[in-house]
């Protein structure tokens, strides 16, 4: 009944035995997320670590991204720390659904996330997790581009002051960062329980407008093609705040967290990082440094001051 898939030229599945456990996994998920492995190709003698990825199987681009940086973090530490295999668990889980199967750990053990604090012991909250504070986008994920209805395009691009943006009404995800933002700063925000959902609202003119990442929005119009949607990204107004997006680790799997950490610093100090980033994004770093200044500047009251800066790319 349910699937387990691989996909094709870039990721290969496990031996029967080891779909199998994998199986029963994903058939005692409510989700029944669709599993597929990226294995080390070079196994060494200690044992072999496991990172099982959620992948919300939405925006692409971006996933793949953060599963590259983390089969680069893992490939910098194969020496001191052996074999590694990287599974990718896609489902669209809700936001407290994501949190509580990662405390778990059981189904997935690794996710990338906005900030947000977190406690980092068990029994402490409902949803313990390890928070690697390494921002992973450079803050290139807190430039916002509008998805609106294709009859709006020229009532946006008429907005010039950010109170006549704040008198409509902006949907998003409930329990994402994101909707804490805009509301903290004056904005009126209605929510529902997924990204699907919330485009289907702004569709029926429930919404206004539907605030999504620079690297998010076009792949979101591109994924809901199918359903006839008369949408396009506005070309203005422009929305930024910070936030950083970073590793989060099962706060059962504390060698996991360490391992991967400490790949990411060596990655950093070697450039290998930054080459990944600049040349995975350099479409859009282009279109920010056309755009600057062109932007309604929000404050993230939800971060601690050193990270609310300005990208350094843009420096």
């Amino acid at each position: 009944m349910f699937a387990v898939m691989s996909q094709i030229n870039r990721e290969h599945f496990f031996s029967n035995h080891a779909l199998v456990g994998y199986g029963l996994l994903v058939l005692l998920a409510l989700g029944a997320p669709l599993v597929s492995a990226q294995p080390n190709t070079e196994p060494g003698t200690k044992e072999t670590m496991e990172y099982r990825y959620w992948d919300w199987g939405v925006t692409p681009k971006r996933d793949d991204y953060q599963v590259q940086l983390l089969r680069l973090a893992l490939d910098k530490t194969r020496s001191s720390h052996g074999a590694f295999k990287i599974l990718r668990v896609k489902a669209e889980f809700s936001t407290p659904r994501v949190r509580r199967e990662l405390s778990r750990g059981k189904i997935i053990n690794v996710q990338v996330g906005p900030w947000r604090r977190v406690s980092q012991s068990v029994g402490r909250s409902a949803d313990p997790a390890i928070r690697i504070d390494i921002p992973l986008y450079k803050g290139l994920l807190g430039y916002r581009h509008l998805i609106v209805r294709s009859e709006d395009q020229a009532r946006f691009a008429a907005i010039t002051q950010v109170s006549a943006l704040k008198r409509l009404v902006a949907g998003q995800v409930r329990g994402w960062v994101d909707t804490d933002v805009y509301r903290a700063n004056g904005y009126q925000v209605q929510d529902s329980s997924n990204i699907s959902n919330v485009l289907a609202m702004l569709n029926a003119k429930r919404y206004d407008y539907v605030p999504m990442s620079i690297v998010e929005a076009p792949l979101l119009l591109e994924s809901q093609a199918e359903r006839g949607y008369k949408m396009v990204v506005a070309q203005r107004p422009l929305l930024y705040f910070p936030l950083p997006f970073v590793f989060y680790v099962s706060i059962h799997e504390s060698e996991l967290a360490q391992r991967l950490e400490e790949g990411l610093r060596i990655a950093q100090s070697d450039g290998s990082f930054d080459e990944l980033f600049t040349r995975t994004f350099a479409a859009e770093i282009a279109l920010i440094k056309q755009q600057q200044g062109d932007y309604f500047v929000l404050h993230n009251p939800l971060l601690p001051a050193h990270l609310q800066k300005v990208p350094s790319f843009l420096d």
